[in-house]
């Protein structure tokens, strides 16, 4: 199957993208281009990316596209959420971060901003710039377990990727069960219920962004700009790779030498199987009715010639 590329906080950086694009087209395997929100931002005008995300060049990984906490705060800034306006922003910001983030996008590509999914649910895995809870939640390795597990049951998926804190981490849940307690009128009652193996993973954000492969569950973290990993592999999968085959090597070698030390005691069994079998045939033509058997006269003094007796 083929692998996923998800990128997220590009916020306008049209030169970083082509940078990324650049790069997946040198990785095997990569078949899909997710941007998980944050394609624009107040420091730098957008619109020059966002004419290349609404109409990708031909040799480019054609990007699917949601929408994040910028976006929301745009579109909230200019009427498309009602009547909330861009609260989050003005409080993080201020007054001025507003007016920079309305001059950097062009009104043409409101609409299109406007049309964004919050989300996509491919496979088992769902795509999210914030968390099924809102768009600008902040999943993080601190996070809570059960505060993870709840995000990830709001969808019922085994696997939320994220983008809203812009750092790259794998936080697995192992699998295991929640005991309640409920007491009311009618008593008190216990339930149990079963919590399967789920992950929940940072994609980072800007030059950060990772990879990933539905078939084999690997994750690959990279930045923009910096050599690869060729092979792909994690820091433990590749003392692996180089391990197993150091001890194959060791081992084979360790049997070639226990081999080697057997071959006198070898050549010697050999011997002396061969001076039985010429004793006995000796014997029995000097004397049929000695027997060749095991135990019988022949064979008997046979072994004590090639013995030495």
């Amino acid at each position: 199957m083929e692998r996923w590329a998800l990128v997220s906080g590009l916020q306008g950086d049209l030169d970083l993208y082509e940078q990324i694009q650049k790069e997946l087209k040198q990785q095997r395997g990569v078949a899909n281009l997710f941007v998980l929100g944050d394609l624009i931002g107040s420091q730098r005008k957008c619109n020059a990316l966002l004419e290349r995300l609404r109409q990708p060049k031909r040799a480019d990984l054609q990007p699917d596209c949601i929408y994040g906490w910028w976006e929301e705060q745009l579109l909230a800034e200019c009427g498309y959420r009602g009547e909330r306006k861009a609260e989050g922003l003005r409080a993080e910001q201020g007054e001025a971060a507003v007016g920079e983030l309305l001059a950097s996008v062009d009104a043409d590509h409101l609409n299109w901003l406007a049309s964004l999914q919050f989300g996509f649910i491919e496979l088992d895995c769902a795509l999210i710039h914030g968390s099924s809870a809102d768009v600008g939640d902040r999943l993080t390795e601190d996070t809570s377990a059960l505060v993870l597990l709840d995000r990830l049951t709001r969808l019922d998926v085994n696997r939320l990727f994220t983008a809203r804190c812009q750092r790259q981490f794998r936080l697995e849940l192992s699998g295991g069960s929640i005991q309640s307690h409920v007491k009311d009128h009618a008593g008190e009652q216990q339930s149990e219920q079963a919590v399967p193996k789920r992950s929940v993973i940072g994609i980072g954000g800007g030059k950060h962004y990772t990879l990933y492969d539905p078939a084999t569950d690997h994750i690959e973290f990279r930045i923009a700009g910096e050599p690869s990993n060729a092979s792909g592999l994690t820091a433990r999968e590749m003392v692996r790779a180089h391990a197993y085959p150091v001890l194959a090597a060791v081992s084979s070698l360790s049997l070639l030498s226990i081999a080697v030390l057997l071959i006198p005691q070898a050549v010697k069994t050999h011997r002396y199987n061969r001076c039985i079998d010429a004793q006995i045939a000796l014997r029995a033509s000097i004397n049929p009715k000695g027997g060749t058997a095991a135990g019988k006269m022949n064979y008997l003094k046979a072994v004590e010639h090639c013995e030495g007796f």
